[in-house]
């Protein structure tokens, strides 16, 4: 990989999780390796074992639940309800938020998934993660002239051909993390969010707010996985943790 990652230790978690403040917690889960879905199910509301329930494909209703239920089953330990308890809003752009008590009001999180995981980010400050796996992409060229910055085209011609999907996943995920972070998702214009990866991945320039508003980690996931999360404000420790089932 050509930019500096933040090296994560996906451990299982402590008993008594550390508070949040200026922290972020990450959690991880392998969707394939839940066997049973029973428990996960049950706590989900009604809207959503309906919207489950829509998918054609087996394999897409369970990942709907294990995600849905496990970032059910994860707030909980922060808003001190039950799972099944917690309400979500949506705002104008689909983003779902957390309708909790004022004691939790200031709780931020956001999720991805891709390929069998899912990655949640949560915080007291907005917050916006993305995870995409390396792949080959045929339409490379078409995509970074329609999508990067005149600077971010201009660094990526020089990229030699053995590294450009090394250096174009970076990009891309720091880009979807900080469209979830503001909430607009793709309503942004990507070609206005300039990311750069030298010395330390950073945000050169944002259409929403100045760069040094918003702060940029990259990280990795396995050994083909590329991961970003944006945030807002000075964050001085970020934990991640593997989620099991009980």
């Amino acid at each position: 990989m050509l930019a500096p990652f933040t090296s994560l230790d996906w451990n299982t978690p402590p008993a008594d999780l550390p508070v949040l403040d200026h922290a972020i917690h990450l959690w991880r889960v392998a969707v394939d390796a839940i066997p049973e879905t029973d428990q996960l199910w049950e706590i989900l509301s009604a809207d959503e074992q309906e919207r489950a329930e829509r998918f054609a494909r087996k394999a897409d209703e369970q990942r709907f639940i294990v995600g849905r239920g496990v970032l059910r089953s994860l707030l909980s330990n922060y808003c001190n309800l039950a799972p099944a308890k917690i309400q979500f809003t949506y705002n104008d752009y689909g983003k779902p938020l957390l309708k909790s008590p004022s004691e939790t009001e200031s709780l931020c999180f956001n999720l991805s998934h891709t390929e069998g995981w899912v990655v949640y980010a949560i915080a007291q400050t907005p917050i916006g993660i993305d995870l995409e796996k390396i792949h080959t992409i045929s339409q490379l060229e078409k995509i970074i002239e329609r999508f990067f910055s005149q600077k971010e085209q201009t660094t990526f011609h020089h990229v030699p051909d053995d590294q450009r999907n090394d250096r174009f996943f970076p990009l891309w995920t720091a880009k979807e993390a900080y469209t979830k972070a503001v909430g607009q998702g793709i309503s942004l214009p990507l070609d206005q969010i300039d990311v750069a990866l030298e010395p330390i991945p950073h945000f050169q320039h944002l259409p929403e707010a100045i760069a040094e508003d918003w702060n940029l980690r990259l990280f990795t996931l396995e050994d083909d996985y590329v991961g970003a999360i944006a945030f807002s404000s000075r964050i001085t420790t970020i934990a991640s943790w593997q989620w099991e089932q009980a």
